[in-house]
């Protein structure tokens, strides 16, 4: 059998990605040079005047995020509207390698396929709400769902997004050959037939990049390490993965803030229920300096502005080298946690 590698990408509006590829080809024409660099290996042509981006041949992608369903090989667009990154990009780029790596040492060099299923503006609390974690109080509830809808009606929106995260999962294993055929050799000549070889699809991490949506609710914020504790298990369990390595993205924007310490602490405190395969990424480490300064004074200097990003801060300022990085640094923080 072919052995496939999949990988979950989830969360809200920073998973989706909102980095626009237009300021990846403006630092491919302008600069700075260290942004240049990130993107010259991405690209058939270093010159963004009619250049291409690298298609990858050993890494397929399906990425459900608001309005878009799409799939293929790992290239750019599979963020935001079709024309963005997110942290996928990196993270399948930093997979790519590591099967480079294993290929030259005469390893087995399994594919890789990255599932994502990102919506922005979800809560844990409530749209991603796991099937075992329990619903707030009447009180809260009664506040949340105000007085035009019914608790019951109300109620049944909570783990909306939780259950179409595992749609998209079960659909996309269900149907695993769909989504890798077009990438790399699985057919054929090279077993002397012109059958193609079966897929073994095998879960290898799961990453969660989320946290915005809920920092507007004491609730929420008191809850939030409990119910992520939760989420990871109900999420191994309905995957039959008890051991799934889970990466958590830390709010990084807000990094002091009650959620980022809620994140850290579910991912470093409660090794009893989880195990060792969790670990926490630190994302606020990521943002620049440089991209910092050009946003503080873009609107005096908007040309210079969009050679680092373009979107507000919760959103990472739109910054390519942050999404790139980020995924880069879920990858690692995966294959730590697998070995």
């Amino acid at each position: 059998p072919r052995r496939v590698k999949v990988y979950i990408l989830a969360g809200q509006s920073n998973m989706v990605g909102h980095a626009d590829v237009k300021v990846m080809r403006t630092n491919l024409e302008h600069g700075p040079d260290q942004y240049r660099d990130l993107w010259t290996p991405l690209v058939h042509n270093s010159s963004a005047t009619g250049m291409s981006w690298v298609e990858f041949d050993d890494v397929s992608i399906r990425a459900v995020r608001d309005d878009y369903d799409s799939h293929g090989k790992l290239t750019v667009g599979y963020g935001s509207k079709g024309v963005c990154i997110g942290p996928e990009l990196g993270f399948g780029v930093r997979m790519h390698e590591r099967s480079q790596g294993d290929a030259q040492q005469g390893e087995d060099q399994p594919h890789v396929l990255i599932i994502k299923a990102s919506w922005g503006g979800r809560s844990l609390y409530k749209d991603f709400k796991s099937p075992s974690t329990p619903l707030p109080n009447d009180v809260f509830l009664e506040q949340d769902c105000g007085s035009t809808s019914s608790i019951e009606a109300c109620t049944g929106d909570y783990g909306e997004y939780y259950r179409n995260m595992m749609d998209v999962i079960r659909d996309t294993l269900d149907n695993v050959g769909s989504y890798v055929s077009e990438s790399g050799t699985d057919s054929s000549s090279a077993n002397g037939g012109g059958e193609e070889r079966a897929i073994e699809p095998e879960l290898a991490g799961f990453v969660w990049f989320q946290g915005w949506n809920d920092q507007y609710s004491e609730y929420a914020r008191v809850s939030y390490e409990g119910n992520m504790v939760q989420f990871i298990q109900d999420v191994r369990a309905d995957l039959q993965a008890p051991n799934l390595p889970f990466v958590i993205g830390v709010l990084g924007v807000e990094a002091t803030s009650a959620i980022a310490e809620a994140q850290r602490r579910a991912g470093q405190d409660h090794h009893r229920v989880l195990g060792d395969s969790v670990a926490v990424v630190e994302t606020h480490e990521l943002l620049d300096q440089p991209t910092l300064e050009a946003f503080s004074n873009w609107t005096q200097d908007p040309e210079n502005w969009a050679r680092y990003g373009c979107q507000p801060p919760y959103h990472y300022y739109g910054s390519p080298r942050f999404f790139y990085l980020a995924g880069r640094a879920f990858a690692e923080a995966a294959l730590s946690v697998a070995q």
